[in-house]
C-alpha cells in the first residue's frame, strides 16, 4: 500500500496557496483552475461543483490536478480534491496514475495535455 500517498489531514479553511510562474507573477491554485475553464471552454465554476460525467471532463480533471500537484508541490492531496469537483484523496491519487498511463499510452491525451501545460506557461502561470 502506498501510505506515503495517503492524505487525510483536514485542509485549513483559508489557506491561502501562492507560488511564482515563469514571469514572477504571483500564482494561485484558482488561476491554474480559471485557466482551464477558458482553455477546454467550460462553464465559469465547474471545478466548484461535485460531478461525474462525460469522459472529456474527466480527463480535463486529471491534467488540471496533476499541474496544481507540480506547481503547488506543498498542497496536500486532499486540498487539491477539495478544489476540482470536491474528490477524495483516493481518486486524486488514482487521478495521477491515470494521467501518468495516458501521457504514456495515449497521443491524443498527450497532445491535449501539452497544449494545455503550454497556454499556461504562455501566460506565465508554469514554467516552460
Amino acid at each position: 500500500m502506498n501510505a506515503q500517498l495517503k492524505d487525510e489531514s483536514p485542509a485549513p479553511k483559508h489557506h491561502l496557496w501562492m507560488a511564482v510562474g515563469n514571469r514572477g507573477k504571483t500564482v494561485s491554485p484558482q488561476d491554474i483552475l480559471s485557466h482551464a475553464e477558458e482553455h477546454f471552454g467550460l462553464t465559469k465554476g465547474i471545478f466548484e461543483v461535485k460531478m461525474r460525467g462525460k469522459r472529456e471532463f474527466t480527463d480535463i480533471k486529471h491534467m488540471v490536478r496533476f499541474v496544481l500537484r507540480l506547481k503547488f508541490p506543498s498542497m496536500t492531496i486532499v486540498e487539491i480534491g477539495r478544489i476540482t469537483s470536491q474528490t477524495d484523496h483516493g481518486t486524486v491519487i488514482s487521478s495521477f496514475s491515470v494521467h501518468l498511463g495516458y501521457m504514456q499510452h495515449n497521443p491524443a491525451y498527450r497532445t491535449a495535455y501539452t497544449a494545455f501545460y503550454q497556454s499556461l506557461a504562455g501566460k506565465g502561470l508554469v514554467n516552460a
